[in-house]
């Protein structure tokens, strides 16, 4: 009998099943997360814009939501997180569009980065306005 081969076989099969369940994990709880954090970035929006196109002013209501947020859940639903979450909603509106191969790192990487480009070309767009013709087509974006 081959015991060492038998036992490498048993190692490996049962080692595929560990990390097919740790994938399967990571993905789940990483969908779960981004659709939790996109759904509260949606009703800040909601409740910030009370159904007009601009909010009118949002910081009251993110400061008091965090206290109560910290207060029954703890960590991780402080101001500057909920920061994060309406501007992953802002940034990416549709469910749909949001690919979650991608991590919650990542999406707050690109929220930032789409609200500089939306910032540069609101710039763009005001200096033209005003007759000045910078050229606006090459943006810098710092390093995050």
């Amino acid at each position: 009998m081959d015991k060492p081969n038998n036992q490498m076989k048993l190692f490996s099969a049962v080692a595929n099943i560990i990390s097919a369940a740790r994938q399967l994990v990571y993905r789940t709880s990483n969908y779960i997360l981004l659709n939790m954090y996109w759904q509260i970035g949606h009703l800040i929006v909601e409740e910030e814009q009370g159904g007009k196109q601009k909010a009118v002013c949002g910081k009251a209501v993110l400061k008091q939501l965090s206290v109560q947020l910290t207060l029954e859940f703890g960590k991780g639903f402080d101001e500057r997180n909920l920061n994060n979450m309406r501007a992953f909603y802002h940034a990416f509106p549709i469910w749909n569009a949001v690919r979650t191969e991608l991590s919650w790192t990542h999406y707050r990487m690109i929220s930032r980065i789409e609200i500089q480009i939306s910032e540069s070309n609101i710039c763009c767009t005001a200096l033209k306005a005003i007759g000045i013709q910078e050229p606006c087509n090459a943006i810098l974006i710092p390093s995050i």
